[in-house]
């Protein structure tokens, strides 16, 4: 219970940072090029083990599609930390039905077997209409622009 009782204040502490960030007076276009950004932690029980699916969504405005016409722009980063694979990171770029995703897994050993899966996820997204335009995983962890952005301090003069 004590366990619980400390991811529930840690969790309610980062949500008001994350509060903070997203005040009206800081909606403006921050250095990740979003308009906004709106960050969310789900807890995940495994077994005895308490996992927190960290997830930024940001909207990055209107772009012009390849048909022609304005379609929004959104990026969806996320971090888990699985017992059986390690840290996994995503970074998601939807526009439109357009649809760009790159996976990050720091663990050497559950590279392959997740590469072996992305041929089905493809398709599955595809099945649903979704127009995949790269389905990638990497080795190792995002580079710091991918991870998104928290500043709560405008240093900027």
């Amino acid at each position: 219970m004590e366990t619980l009782l400390r991811y529930v204040v840690g969790a309610l502490a980062r949500t008001r940072v994350h509060q903070l960030g997203g005040h009206p007076e800081s909606r403006r276009q921050g250095d990740s090029g979003a308009l906004q950004a709106w960050s969310v932690e789900i807890p995940i029980a495994q077994g005895t083990r308490m996992d927190v699916l960290e997830m930024q969504v940001e909207e990055h405005g209107r772009h012009e599609g390849p048909r022609g016409g304005a379609e929004r722009v959104w990026q969806v980063l996320m971090r888990l930390d699985l017992e059986q694979v390690g840290p996994l990171h995503a970074l998601l770029r939807l526009s439109g039905t357009r649809l760009s995703t790159t996976l990050w897994i720091e663990n050497p050993g559950a590279l392959a077997p997740a590469r072996d899966t992305l041929a089905e996820l493809g398709d599955l997204l595809r099945a649903e209409g979704v127009d995949v335009t790269r389905l990638e995983c990497l080795p190792g962890s995002p580079p710091p622009r991918a991870r998104g952005h928290d500043n709560l301090l405008d240093v900027s003069t």
